[in-house]
């Protein structure tokens, strides 16, 4: 169940992104509903911590990468802290 209470909400991730609301949290991550800054579009953000013992993200990435433009595949943009991959 989705949850504002403890969550990260209103944090900007790569100064375009703000948090609204916890979709969700699990082992590899947090999902979080969030809006552009810019066009407030919605999208989703996974964060994972640094200190993450299996760090899955940069192989989500490549994944999503692999997969854009299939069927039923959104557009995907892949923002690391500093860069946009």
């Amino acid at each position: 169940m989705a949850s504002s209470s403890g969550s990260k909400a209103g944090f900007i991730v790569g100064r375009k992104y703000k948090l609204v609301w916890d979709i969700c949290s699990g082992s590899f991550g947090d999902i979080y509903l969030a809006t552009s800054i810019t066009n407030g579009e919605e999208v989703a953000v996974k964060l994972e911590s640094h200190n993450a013992r299996h760090p899955q993200l940069l192989y989500e990435s490549r994944l999503y990468k692999i997969l854009q433009g299939g069927v039923g595949i959104r557009h995907i943009t892949v923002v690391w802290p500093g860069k946009r991959l």
